[in-house]
């Protein structure tokens, strides 16, 4: 299924009256997930077993993020993993980049952001119970500034190239932890 949006045409991930689907529209309308004028988006989600609790539990670890996703060589984040602190992450054999956590709302939300200059990457993290034991993780990135135009379809297949991985990492983390609580091998 495919759609246009500001002049370009997006192809949605899920069909129409799908769980996944409708997912995605209640996260869309209970959170603005699109800034004003993003020139550049992507997104990617994927079904758990995971409770949201546990997920919120990994991400607001940010010491541990190291072990579930392989892209990052170092990060530690300065203050708590609240709105406002700072989190230094250096990708392998790449240089460190600061994110501003732009907004935590345990457990469903965080949005860090990356001002890069020319351009500024949002990249927002939510988890939604879809029922019956299971939730939707969903990774957005947005990429809006002066030269988001060019840069964005440049630079954010690159960024974002390790979500689908990263997602199913941090899922398959999180559901360890809910079998480790319930006593489960």
């Amino acid at each position: 299924m495919s759609r246009r949006r500001a002049g370009k045409r997006v192809r949605t991930v899920a069909e129409p009256g799908s769980i996944a689907l409708d997912a995605i529209v209640s996260m869309r309308s209970q959170h603005r997930w699109r800034s004003e004028v993003t020139l550049w988006s992507t997104e990617h989600n994927r079904e758990t077993t995971a409770s949201p609790a546990s997920i919120w539990r990994l991400w607001s670890d940010v010491a541990t993020w190291l072990e579930w996703n392989a892209d990052i060589e170092r990060i530690e984040i300065s203050g708590p993993f609240a709105a406002g602190s700072t989190i230094s992450m250096t990708p392998i054999g790449q240089d460190t980049v600061e994110l501003r956590i732009a907004e935590a709302s345990e457990p469903a939300l965080f949005v860090d952001e990356a001002d890069l200059g020319d351009i500024v990457v949002k990249t927002f993290h939510r988890v939604d119970p879809l029922g019956e034991g299971r939730s939707m993780v969903a990774y957005r990135m947005e990429i809006s500034g002066p030269a988001a135009d060019t840069l964005g379809p440049e630079f954010g297949p690159r960024i974002s190239r390790d979500f689908p991985e990263t997602l199913a990492a941090l899922a398959e983390r999180a559901e360890a932890m809910d079998q480790d609580a319930r006593g489960e091998p």
